[in-house]
């Protein structure tokens, strides 16, 4: 990284200090709080000088040491920029290797293991607030497909309050593992050099590599599903829903005969795999699209009706207000009250 590999491995005055005292605990913590987490004492980590202005905030985890266990009273990211780590979250053991990222979130309990000169773990800190503005906010704004790809990949990233993400490139992905390396390369490189527009670069960044992350879940999909012929179908039907939902045409049947299952049995596989029926499904696509229109157009509520297939105004007036418990006028001033 340019201007920074440098100032990356140089060895901090912390650092220092552990390699003159090895084996021992910095002096650092005896001014910090604990508590007892299952019988055991956890230090409580706190960054009130490095979110005090923004946001986001960086540190380089100290090697040459153990990071006993602690927890954070914000949330973090570890990116293991080289080398690799070891870690102990919520009582279960984790290595990461080169490229990988955990997202904890605050209050989860965690311990490093022994880091050498050539790993280095940057932790990334901010707010609940923000990651939930970005991360969150960001899923839910998924159509139909992309919710039911990100819920079901992320749950073999998710864990106890906490989110792995290994990026190890497969060749199709390589591209978009580069571009997630050289987001975070600048976010460490304004780390290490500020500017005057620090924060607000940390904050963009930081949500660049979220939406990066996302885009990984979702790719994932073709790997996840190739031995759950039952996803499968349901991504194919969601996919069917997204592309035909204002037709007349969109129907249950007609989707059952091009996958050639009856209609009854598909109804089954569909309300197995998402909880609902194709039916719910087709009016959520229906509303998804409506309340967008009404976000990003200045279209009548009535055309956006037609639009999206609803011709019963009442009906449409009905479904929209279970879905957002509001009316589509109440919706569309939302932002301006």
């Amino acid at each position: 990284m340019k201007n920074s590999e440098e100032k990356i491995f140089e060895i901090t005055k912390s650092e220092q200090w552990h390699l003159d005292h090895p084996g021992k605990l910095s002096p650092v913590y005896s001014n910090m709080q604990t508590v007892e987490r299952n019988g055991r004492k956890c230090y409580r980590f706190d960054f009130p000088n490095t979110l005090s202005d923004y946001t986001v905030g960086v540190l380089k985890e100290t090697r040459f040491t153990e990071i006993p266990f602690h927890y954070h009273t914000d949330m973090e990211m570890n990116y293991i920029y080289s080398g690799s780590c070891t870690f102990v979250i919520n009582g279960k053991e984790v290595t990461m290797t080169q490229g990988d990222i955990c997202i904890l979130d605050a209050d989860v309990v965690h311990h490093a293991a022994y880091k050498e000169a050539s790993d280095i773990v940057f932790n990334i800190v901010f707010t609940k607030a923000f990651f939930k503005a970005k991360f969150v906010n960001w899923i839910g704004k998924q159509g139909l497909l992309g919710k039911f790809i990100v819920s079901a990949i992320s749950e073999s990233h998710s864990h106890d309050k906490y989110l792995i993400f290994h990026t190890a490139p497969s060749k199709q992905e390589l591209f978009a593992s580069n571009r997630l390396e050289s987001v975070l390369d600048l976010l460490i490189q304004e780390h290490f050099y500020p500017s005057l527009y620090s924060g607000e670069l940390l904050e963009h960044y930081l949500s660049i590599v979220f939406l990066l992350l996302i885009h990984s879940i979702t790719t994932d999909a073709e790997e996840y599903f190739r031995d759950n012929k039952e996803n499968q179908i349901i991504v194919t039907v969601l996919d069917y829903l997204e592309k035909n939902y204002y037709k007349d045409s969109c129907r249950l049947q007609n989707i059952a005969d091009t996958l050639h299952f009856s209609e009854s049995h598909l109804y089954q596989l569909i309300k197995k795999g998402t909880g609902i029926t194709f039916s719910q499904l087709k009016i959520k696509q229906q509303m998804l699209q409506a309340a967008l229109l009404l976000k990003t157009t200045n279209l009548p509520v009535l055309s956006i009706a037609e639009e999206v297939g609803c011709k019963n105004r009442t009906y449409f007036y009905e479904k929209f207000k279970e879905v957002y418990q509001m009316t589509p006028a109440e919706y569309r001033g939302e932002d301006q009250g």
